[in-house]
């Protein structure tokens, strides 16, 4: 027997039918959370401050960003433009007992955009990262 091509597999019923229940879970079917979608909000941060930090974690603000707009050389480049291969920017609000002495809670850090957890409280995103994730310290120019 012959191995379906693409073509056949995309036209048959029951792969059709099992794509198109892929996002829901299998409890009453409703649609599975879109992790991407819902911004990684965080309820943790409404009722609870965070004591301390763990090792090498680092919590920081972003600081390249409105509106989900990255901001590049004074410009903003759109949030439907893939920055997922772009460095970030942002401020540190916390570091654990291991995290180099070079970082320091509010120095600007600068790291890699798909690295970290990503959290929001309220208007607020923030990343958790690790030490080694970071490329650097910064300053701002002027100051």
């Amino acid at each position: 027997m012959a191995k379906p091509t693409l073509t056949e597999l995309q036209n048959d019923p029951d792969v059709q039918r099992a794509l198109a229940t892929m996002n829901e879970d299998n409890v009453g079917g409703r649609p599975c959370i879109d992790l991407d979608e819902s911004a990684y909000e965080d309820p943790i941060d409404s009722d609870y401050d965070i004591d301390c930090l763990m090792n090498d974690l680092i919590l920081a603000e972003f600081v390249d960003e409105e509106e989900g707009n990255v901001l590049r050389d004074g410009i903003f480049i759109p949030k439907n433009v893939s920055t997922t291969k772009a460095w970030r920017t942002a401020r540190v609000i916390k570091v654990g007992p291991t995290v180099p002495k070079s970082i320091k809670e509010g120095c600007y850090i600068r790291f890699p955009s798909d690295r970290g957890l990503i959290t929001i409280a309220g208007k607020k995103k923030r990343v958790f990262l690790n030490a080694d994730r970071i490329f650097c310290t910064l300053r701002k120019r002027g100051k």
